[in-house]
């Protein structure tokens, strides 16, 4: 796992220690299931490869466990069926964020394969990507800029509307990052954050994380977080750097940020089964 604790000085947990609760183990257990269903992976096969994760989980290294898994999920893929369910994932997104975007230049840090920022590109004049990873997919012509992780955000992201989608647990340093933004953003940023500490009130009956205390929660959270991004992809960062939908919003505003909405989406998308809050920020 590398390093033992977040940018924001909380434990980081290992998958196997995460595994190790069977409170968690209850409830990431069936999720797993609807997420191998949305990759059109056989249910039968889905049980085989929990059970395999579990296994492992016991014995092995983090990084070890990755490439086993991983290599069980390619020998089950069916590229096509895949493609859409990554698609449905960025139609989900975009629908979020849409109607909020202002001006016609945008730039969408982390963009990730790129899904969302393809939609967008119909309606607005200008769309940049920038991540540290590259696995833009082959079909999008956007401009792309690759970044290193910790480096000064370049004069090129300067735009109208920053995006910042599901980014700022992937960070680093997310603060910093922030701050940069504020400089070269002109009018908004949107934001999608994996979020912890929701309050049971706030949850819906049937909600898996309806048991969970704020801790199990974050636990829960790093758990989908390292598996859409070490098993799911490869090599992805994940620093784990959680915090709750109000910190977040405290930290926006000291930095200068309006907090202008912020909208609670809940566990929103099957392929990244964390629970969600769209903030929308002005200058």
């Amino acid at each position: 796992m590398g390093k033992l604790i977040n940018y924001f000085g909380d434990k980081i947990y290992s998958p196997a220690e995460i595994l190790k609760d069977k409170k968690l183990l209850k409830v990431i257990e069936p999720i797993f299931i609807k997420l191998c269903k949305e990759l059109s992976i056989p249910s039968e096969n889905s049980v085989e490869i929990f059970n395999r994760l579990l296994e492992l989980s016991l014995t092995h290294p983090t990084n070890d466990i990755e490439y086993i898994i991983h290599c069980e999920f390619e020998r089950l893929a069916v590229a096509e069926n895949w493609t859409k369910a990554f698609g449905n994932r960025a139609i989900i997104i975009y629908n979020q964020i849409n109607k909020y975007i202002k001006g016609d230049i945008i730039s969408d840090i982390g963009c990730g394969d790129g899904g969302v920022s393809q939609l967008l590109f119909k309606r607005f004049k200008s769309i940049k990507l920038f991540d540290v990873q590259d696995y833009v997919l082959p079909n999008i012509n956007l401009p792309f800029h690759k970044l290193t992780e910790g480096e000064k955000l370049p004069k090129e992201v300067e735009c109208d509307t920053s995006l910042l989608l599901t980014v700022l647990h992937h960070s680093e340093k997310p603060i910093e990052l922030l701050k940069e933004l504020y400089g070269l953003t002109n009018s908004r940023c949107i934001i999608i954050e994996s979020v912890v500490g929701i309050s049971f009130e706030n949850l819906p009956i049937n909600s898996p994380l309806k048991e969970l205390n704020s801790r199990e929660q974050f636990r829960y959270a790093s758990y989908w977080d390292w598996f859409y991004n070490r098993v799911i992809h490869k090599d992805v960062n994940v620093p784990y750097n959680y915090l709750s939908p109000s910190i977040w919003i405290d930290k926006f505003e000291e930095i200068g940020w309006k907090v202008t909405q912020s909208i609670e989406l809940g566990i929103d998308q099957p392929l990244v089964p964390e629970f969600h809050y769209l903030f929308i920020l002005d200058k």
